[in-house]
């Protein structure tokens, strides 16, 4: 027997009939639909990582800096920043740009970096190939010869 949603409601102190829609029997199921979809869809990652970054070169620029300067990835335009590893695999810094400073590293030194893609998925590169360079050394200056 088919049931109308307008349904009078003995209930109901007014005069007339209200509106009553089966909300059980005919939402529920859509709403259930898209909160599977919503939950189901939410946290999946695009499954292709970016490419590396190439071309790392890392150059002292002082006694306790070092600039790193990388070609961007290539064939992937959603890559969001690059991430930074120094030679431990630790790391040390997110970029948006290809290229960062590393400062507060000691004179006369040399250190190695590694950098990788990150999308704006998530998803991380491989690693690049390792850069190394030296900081430059300090100069004392003696008065008086």
């Amino acid at each position: 027997m088919y049931q109308s949603p307008y349904m009078y409601d003995e209930n109901y102190t007014g005069k007339g009939y209200i509106l009553r829609y089966k909300f059980y029997s005919s939402c529920v199921p859509i709403i259930i639909l898209l909160v599977f979809l919503l939950y189901s869809c939410e946290g999946k990652k695009k499954a292709i990582p970016p490419s590396p970054p190439e071309e790392l070169v890392a150059t002292g620029i002082s006694a306790t800096q070092i600039k790193l300067i990388w070609s961007p990835s290539k064939g992937n335009v959603r890559v969001k920043g690059y991430n930074v590893y120094n030679s431990l695999g630790e790391k040390i810094a997110f970029t948006f740009d290809n290229y960062l400073v590393v400062s507060f590293l000691l004179p006369s030194t040399t250190y190695c970096f590694r950098v990788s893609a990150v999308d704006i998925d998530g998803n991380e590169s491989s690693p690049s190939e390792k850069a190394c360079g030296r900081t430059m050394s300090v100069r004392m200056v003696c008065p008086n010869g």
